[in-house]
């Protein structure tokens, strides 16, 4: 079975409370990211590599990026 990555649940919200974010569009533009791809990030869509780093960062935790991101098993299509 194939596996890939998600942003684990909670992380979205508790870093951008953290960071004092008033809204998803702030939050996006924190990330350097679009709300699009923020939303889909929220819906569990496998991130780039560009958004777990940018959001490692924003978090302040880079080297603990077992914080921010978990390995799931991926669903094949029928």
């Amino acid at each position: 079975m194939a596996t890939t990555l998600r942003i684990k649940r909670g992380v979205l919200d508790q870093v951008r409370t953290r960071l004092k974010c008033t809204s998803d569009r702030q939050f996006a533009d924190l990330l350097g990211v679009s709300r699009e791809t923020l939303r889909r990030m929220r819906s569990g869509q496998p991130p780039s590599a560009e958004f777990i780093t940018a959001l490692a960062v924003a978090s302040g935790w880079p080297r603990n990026l077992n914080k921010v991101i978990e390995i799931v098993e991926q669903q094949r299509a029928a």
